[in-house]
């Protein structure tokens, strides 16, 4: 059996897991629940707010929830089943450790997938029933003074702004999931593999809150990047003077994909090399 076909059989195998538990079921209804209630009870700050305001809050939210999901399923898919001594089964059939990796990353990619299209399709609902999703335009003067429509933000570029974001939000999904699955792979045990994963996430989400890093290192972890385009997203919607970064997606996805590149090759070395017998 070729190395495609055993892999394909395999994401078969995983996928029907996943349909047959609750865990994705209970993550999707979570992320819709999540955006859903922040677009609801969002808000406005101080300023000028649009349904673009609304929309980047519930969405932001939303993938908060996405995030913590994924962290979960990827610290307990290999730990889980080491614990409940699934993979002793597995090691006498035709599959390579490394085909059981792939597989398990590449569903992992696709409950991101379905994770992410779940939080946007709430959140711009959201803002369709909170004025509509156009063009960002402005009544009044600095004064208060009722002035002539300017627009400030074009429809479609904020569209374009959002499908950015949701990309990189995708990116930082997958790669949340991907290093799961490497912290997995080094543990017996479900408890110490999501306690491993939930401390490390709260590193990168707060690290300048807890180590003290400055905003240049922050800047340099790759779950930083679709939080700050939402925001930015979000100031535009509010009229700000305001310009979007447009360096801010390639860095993104770059930095993305050589987290979850080192995640999963750090995966297969670590799993292929461990002793699953005793």
């Amino acid at each position: 059996m070729s190395a495609l076909a055993r892999v394909g059989r395999l994401v078969r195998v995983e996928a029907q897991k996943v349909l047959g538990g609750r865990g994705l079921l209970v993550g999707l209804v979570a992320v819709a629940g999540v955006t859903a209630l922040t677009g609801w009870t969002h808000a406005p700050d101080s300023g000028y707010e649009t349904a673009w305001t609304r929309t980047a809050a519930a969405l932001g939210a939303g993938l908060w929830a996405a995030e913590i999901f994924l962290l979960v399923a990827g610290t307990t898919t290999i730990a889980g089943e080491t614990a409940g001594g699934t993979l002793k089964m597995i090691l006498p059939h035709a599959y390579r450790r490394s085909d059981w990796i792939v597989a398990k990353a590449l569903v992992l990619a696709a409950q991101a997938v379905v994770l992410l299209a779940t939080a946007v399709a709430v959140a711009a609902t959201c803002g369709a029933l909170s004025g509509g999703l156009g063009d960002v335009t402005r009544t009044t003067d600095e004064l208060g003074l009722s002035m002539a429509p300017e627009t400030l933000q074009a429809g479609g570029a904020m569209t374009g702004y959002l499908t950015q974001s949701a990309l990189v939000s995708l990116a930082a999904l997958v790669t949340t999931a991907w290093v799961g699955l490497w912290i997995s792979c080094l543990f017996d045990a479900v408890v110490p593999a999501v306690s491993t994963g939930f401390l490390l996430f709260l590193g990168f989400k707060s690290a300048g809150t807890l180590f003290g890093a400055g905003p240049e290192v922050l800047e340099s972890i790759y779950a930083w990047y679709p939080g700050a385009m939402l925001d930015r997203l979000e100031d535009l919607g509010k009229a700000l003077n305001e310009a979007w970064r447009e360096g801010m997606a390639p860095r993104g996805l770059r930095l993305s994909a050589i987290v979850a590149a080192v995640s999963l090759a750090g995966s297969l070395i670590v799993f292929t090399r461990r002793d699953l017998q005793s």
